[in-house]
């Protein structure tokens, strides 16, 4: 594939993020295979993804803005009924 068509199939994963869904490698990957109608292998799907800039976002465990200290302070001092 020339990187223009890299970036033509990558389009409707770029969509897909701007609405809110995160792309994800597996479903990347079967549709690669659709689209080029052959099997493609896992590290092939990961170096296209790196080599148009996009990165493995994993969600945070806590919020950004979570103060620890508070949620600690909270935690000990709540009392059950």
């Amino acid at each position: 594939m020339t990187i223009e068509q890299e970036k033509e199939f990558l389009q409707s994963f770029a969509l897909q993020a701007s609405a809110g869904q995160i792309p994800v490698i597996g479903e990347i990957h079967k549709e690669l295979e659709k689209y080029l109608g052959r099997h493609v292998g896992l590290s092939s799907v990961y170096e296209l993804v790196h080599r148009h800039n996009w990165r493995k976002i994993v969600p945070d465990k806590r919020h950004v803005k979570a103060d620890v200290k508070k949620q600690e302070d909270w935690k000990k001092n709540y009392r059950r009924m």
